[in-house]
Order: structure tokens, then sequence, then C-alpha cells
């Protein structure tokens, strides 16, 4: 296993510190949403995609069983799949067991652990399939993948992660995989699509308040990583829709006074300041081609799942098409 990152365990602890103070002198506060995916953070997650209300993973599964293997068929002989941000890599089995013609699988993940565990159990289900799991973060430019000759790079990308980013950091990614699937390559990509508010905030906000632990988890890690100086029962989960953006806003809203202080810097909170943890945009079909074509990448095609609340693009160097 490749870990990009190249950095001691000191190193590291010295970014989350930093980016977490940093956060906390911003207007709003906020605290980069990378830092969900520690083991425990990962283990929630999985826990919510299996949650009734939270439909991305259903209706992406969905799309890939109703259009993967049309994907492969598009895709051609000798396919080189990197998956960024893999996590427990169970939807990508779907197009795995399409790919008739896969030569290599590269999961990408944040979280050490978790993406040996996951890769562990996919070396068991495809013993035969070359399996090169690399630690890195997707939000800086992915390297130690090597290049496969005469093989389609495709870089994978599905979840609606690109939602949690900004818009102009949404550009940003997509020029980094354009980057790493290189001039013949392809970026395949799922977009979560606008919705009801009810449906959204449900999504987000689950009844049984596995969403809430993923997100207060953020604040354990603080405790159990940096040492920071918090009580976690003073905060509270919530999950707004906010229409002009386009997004939901996940936070962390302190139910009293309360602090937190990270290497010696203490944060002062009242009751109802809150912490932006993650923001989850929602972007229309024409609206992330726009994105897309800020990137420098072509939309060539697009698939809806059967209900129509997720899409899946194909982008790449090529002059568009009509999708």
């Amino acid at each position: 296993m490749t870990d990009t990152s190249a950095c001691p365990e000191r190193a590291l602890r010295g970014r989350f510190a930093r980016d977490v103070i940093d956060g906390l002198k911003r207007t709003p506060q906020s605290l980069p949403c990378k830092y969900f995916y520690d083991l425990r953070g990962s283990q929630l997650f999985d826990q919510i995609t299996e949650q009734p209300a939270y439909y991305p993973t259903l209706a992406e599964t969905e799309l890939l069983e109703a259009h993967a293997s049309s994907i492969a068929s598009l895709l051609g002989p000798r396919v080189d799949l990197i998956e960024l941000g893999s996590g427990s890599s169970i939807k990508t089995r779907l197009l795995l067991n399409a790919l008739g013609n896969l030569v290599r699988y590269v999961p990408v993940d944040i979280s050490a652990e978790h993406l040996k565990a996951s890769a562990r159990k996919l070396g068991v289900a495809y013993p035969d399939l070359r399996i090169e799991p690399v630690v890195g973060d997707y939000s800086i430019p992915i390297e130690g993948v090597s290049t496969l000759p005469n093989a389609t790079r495709v870089v994978f990308f599905p979840g609606s992660s690109v939602g949690n980013f900004e818009p102009d950091d949404a550009v940003a990614f997509l020029k980094r995989a354009k980057a790493l699937a290189g001039p013949s390559g392809v970026v395949l990509i799922g977009v979560d699509l606008p919705k009801a508010r009810d449906v959204l905030e449900r999504a987000y906000d689950d009844p049984a308040g596995v969403t809430a632990a993923f997100n207060l988890n953020l604040l354990h890690r603080m405790m159990r990583e940096l040492s920071a100086e918090l009580d976690v029962g003073h905060f509270r989960h919530a999950a707004v829709w906010e229409p002009t953006p386009s997004r939901v806003e996940m936070r962390l809203v302190a139910q009293q006074a309360t602090h937190i202080t990270v290497d010696g810097e203490r944060f002062e909170f009242a009751a109802g300041d809150f912490i932006v943890t993650e923001h989850c945009y929602k972007h229309d079909v024409e609206a992330f081609g726009a994105l897309a074509r800020r990137a420098g990448l072509s939309p060539q095609r697009v698939w809806l799942d059967p209900g129509g609340r997720v899409s899946m693009h194909w982008l790449d160097e090529r002059e568009e098409i009509d999708a």
C-alpha cells in the first residue's frame, strides 16, 4: 500500500491541528470535512449509507445496476480504474463486475486503516484482479500512481462527493482529476441532483441519529488526536438546506456557552453558535457541465438513476458531443 502523504505521524497531527485552528478562526467557523474519515468516521459513514432516508447510495447503486454494462462497453479494452475516496468500494463492485477488460484497480482513500480492510476484502472477492491501494487526500494532487502502458485510465469518483467542494474548489478538483486521468483518459463522476428540502434534510439528519454521530465524531477525533479540550455533549448536529446556493449545510451547534481549546488556542461559543463541517452542493446536469468546462473537461455523456435522483457524468478532453 502506498502512502502518498509521505509524512510522519507528527506532521499529520500538525496539519490536522493547523486546519482545525484556521477553520475556527474563520467567519463562519468551520472544520474541514476530510477529517470526518478516521476509522470510526468511515465505519459510521458506511452505516449512513444503509439508512432508508439516505437516498444517494441506493440511487447510485440503481444507476450503476442500470448502466454499468454500457459504461464498460464504451471504455474499450484495458481499463485502469482509479477510484478517489473509495471507502468500502461497495458500489464500485457493480462497475468492477462489468469491466471484464480491467487491468488494475487503484482505490484511493484518506483513512489508511479503512482502506487496508477494504482492499483485503476486495482481494478475496477478486483474487485475479491487480489491486494497488493508495493512501491519499483527493483535495490535493494524488501522487504515486504508476502509469500502465496501453491502458485507458479512468478516474472514478462516485458518491456525489464533488458536492462537498465550493464551486471554485470543485473546478480545481476537476482539474486535478483531469491531470490524473491524462490526455486520453476519462473522468467518471457521480453528482447529486437538487430535490425537495424535506428529502434532503432527512437524508442528512436521519431518524436513527447515525449522521449526528458521524458529525460529532469529528469532535471526538479532535480530542483523541489533538488532545483538544471540549465537551462533545455541548454540541448537537444540524443539517440545513440553503436553496440559493443549492446546498445542504451540516453544522455542529453549541447548545450552551462552551469552548474548544486546541494547542493553547481557545475558542468561545455562545448558545446557538455553530461550526460548519460540510457543504453538500446539489448540481443539475447543466450546472455541473458548466463546472466541468471551466476545468477544461468536455461533458460527453450523462446517465441518471431510474428515479432521476443522481447523475453520472463522463468527462474527457475530446471535443464535446451531444450527450
